[in-house]
């Protein structure tokens, strides 16, 4: 009987750190992707925001996903980025900068998750005067 619990005792084990098992190997599992657990990240070279106060239009933009109680490593995601000058990027973290900007651009990303995905758009201030 003794040898009959070990066993099951050892599968056991070995079936949880497989991974198999839902939930057991990596601890909490991921919560259910949304809109709302993201937010994008501007700043400019100087350390402007972007969002917040104009950056000198000659500056590159620097964006980031993040999550906001969200783990964005618990699962893999695509970020697709499109810019309104018409060009694109991929990945979490870009740098972006307008050849001729206007008074305000606009940056957005797709994350995409397996099943779902998410637009953000976020606005940039320039200030189009030169410095």
């Amino acid at each position: 009987m003794r040898r009959v619990l070990l066993l099951a005792l050892l599968l056991g084990c070995a079936f949880a750190a497989s991974g198999i098992a839902s939930g057991f190997s990596r601890g909490t599992p991921c919560p259910k992707f949304s809109k709302k657990y993201l937010t994008v990240l501007a700043r400019g070279e100087s350390g402007c925001n972007p969002r917040l106060e104009r950056c000198w239009y000659t500056e590159p933009i620097t964006f980031e996903v993040q999550g906001f109680g969200y783990d964005l490593d618990c699962r893999n995601h695509s970020y697709e980025w499109t810019f309104s000058d018409g060009t694109r990027a991929t990945g979490r973290k870009v740098t972006h900068r307008w050849s001729f900007p206007r008074e305000v651009e606009r940056a957005t990303v797709v994350v995409r998750e397996r099943w779902s995905s998410a637009r953000i758009h976020t606005d940039v201030r320039f200030l189009v005067a030169v410095p």
